[in-house]
């Protein structure tokens, strides 16, 4: 494909603009699969840009579409909040992040509402990197029934897939 191009635009511009491209971003991008999470509305704690970065980027089930909560590159306490209509039973929640240089020793935490406005850790976890992003994988040793959980300490959230 690469060689068609080049024989009918500048090989340059096919190798540097597509081609690299293709290599860096779509081809090592995670596949998502549906999951509950979609079903969830998204609120948050910070909207930097509700109109051009929307909590529900979070959810959405595209992985190029960021929820960006601000410059945030230090711990904090900035949450992302998915709620369901009706309780939803999962065992693995992933959040894919900015891969960014303050991901590495931060401190994710998945909590759930355990009594009207008291938020408690389910779990907590420290990024990896994968594909591009820093995921925060919250793998549950046993399934939680609930309708609403959250993401605390944010900086550059892409998605969030609940299992």
């Amino acid at each position: 494909m690469q060689a068609s191009l080049s024989r009918k635009h500048n090989p340059d511009c096919v190798a540097g603009d597509a081609v690299y491209l293709m290599r860096v971003r779509v081809l090592p991008a995670p596949v998502l699969s549906p999951t509950v999470a979609r079903e969830a509305t998204a609120t948050a704690s910070v909207l930097a840009n509700a109109e051009k970065y929307p909590a529900c980027n979070a959810n959405d089930g595209e992985i190029g579409t960021l929820y960006w909560p601000g410059a945030l590159t230090q711990n904090n306490a900035e949450w992302l909040q998915l709620t369901w209509d009706k309780p939803q039973r999962f065992s693995q929640v992933n959040a894919y992040f900015l891969r960014h240089d303050s991901m590495w020793n931060r401190t994710i935490h998945l909590q759930h509402e355990s009594a009207p406005g008291v938020w408690d850790d389910i779990a907590t976890c420290t990024p990896t990197d994968t594909k591009g992003y820093a995921l925060a994988q919250f793998q549950l040793p046993a399934a939680v029934t609930a309708d609403k959980i959250r993401i605390v300490n944010l900086l550059d959230l892409f998605e969030i897939e609940v299992r």
